[in-house]
């Protein structure tokens, strides 16, 4: 996974003049993902860097930081993502992989064996006018170190590997650069 990311990112270096650098920074009141506070209702500082070449593929990475909660042991979450973009017929395509790692982070362990909340997903985002499908496959045997504790199914196993999320979501700009979405 590691390689794949770098390999993307120093293919989208090769031609620099072809690429597209930005970052961005945001405090939130309260970072939630997935319908869960990351920060027990806490404030976080966020940002990120992406990079994106006229090919069509990306890489990025982006950071906020998280509660004991979230991470166990660590503070901080930072995720590192590729992919590739493109259209279709209109419609806006987007696959890719994306890793949220939390350094440090140890949540317990099931049958003798350490889990972290370190997760790994592909996903395919379909986007088309304001409405965006997404859904994301996870790759690792670990979702977030929640899965061992909310699923004995999965414990029993030991892995996540096949949970799928979807997301469905909404957006529209109402001014010059500020969008509104659900």
């Amino acid at each position: 996974m590691k390689k794949l990311l770098l390999a993307l990112l120093i293919s989208a270096g090769v031609t620099s003049a072809y690429a597209q650098v930005s970052g961005n920074l945001g405090l939130a009141t309260d970072y939630r993902f997935r319908g869960i506070s990351q920060n027990n209702q806490d404030p976080s500082f966020q940002g990120g860097f992406d990079v994106a070449h006229s090919s069509g593929l990306y890489v990025g990475t982006w950071g906020s930081n998280v509660n004991a909660w979230t991470a166990g042991d660590g503070s901080m979450e930072w995720d590192l993502y590729g992919g590739y973009k493109t259209e279709l017929s209109g419609v806006g395509v987007d696959v890719g992989v994306i890793t949220y790692n939390y350094p440090g982070s140890t949540k317990g362990s099931v049958l003798n064996k350490k889990y972290f909340a370190n997760t790994q997903e592909a996903y395919v985002g379909l986007t088309y006018g304001p409405a965006t499908f997404k859904t994301s496959y996870v790759l690792g045997k670990n979702y977030f170190a929640t899965t061992y504790q909310a699923d004995p199914e999965v414990t029993a196993k030991g892995s996540a590997k096949g949970t799928i999320y979807y997301d469905l979501a909404l957006a529209q700009e109402i001014a010059p650069k500020l969008t509104a979405s659900i």
